[in-house]
């Protein structure tokens, strides 16, 4: 009796183990929907959203800010619009400040142009989070480490001190 009941136990787990087993291994079986085409909800939206942001990716690459803008907020990616509409007001600014510095070195008479571009700058700064530089009085001299400073043309330049 003990021994029957000690292979009936082993048998007996065996079942479920087997059958766990047998149904990790085995591939899932797709049933025909009867009434339509199976769903492809989840695979739509996620290659929608991937066309999304590629659009908008292409977009910023021509300088295409409002396509690119339009595109994150069908995503509803409300970061990325507010990131998208800075990057613009500095594109335009940028373009602005280019057309005036050429017109003044051509000696085109634009004075007022220049000094309103000026006062742009600041309010521009401001909008974008950029704090204007303070320069200290006197720098330290047993620092020899590289600073950086801003050229005319938005560039970063190492530069010893």
């Amino acid at each position: 009796i003990i021994v029957g009941a000690f292979f009936g136990t082993i048998l007996y787990l065996l079942g479920p183990i087997i059958l766990v087993s047998a149904c990790l291994i085995a591939p899932g079986e797709k049933f025909n929907n009867a009434y339509g085409k199976p769903c492809t909800l989840y695979e739509d939206l996620k290659r929608r959203v991937e066309d999304l942001v590629n659009a908008a990716k292409s977009c910023l690459g021509r300088n295409d800010f409002e396509g690119a803008i339009q595109s994150y907020t069908e995503l509803g990616d409300s970061k990325s619009v507010q990131e998208t509409k800075k990057a613009h007001i500095s594109h335009n600014y940028d373009l602005l400040h280019s057309h005036v510095t050429r017109m003044n070195d051509k000696g085109v008479l634009c004075e007022d142009l220049v000094n309103s571009t000026n006062d742009l700058s600041s309010l521009v700064n401001s909008y974008l989070g950029i704090k204007p530089q303070e320069r200290p009085s006197a720098p330290p001299k047993s620092d020899n480490r590289l600073s950086f400073s801003e050229s005319e043309s938005g560039k970063e330049e190492p530069k010893a001190e």
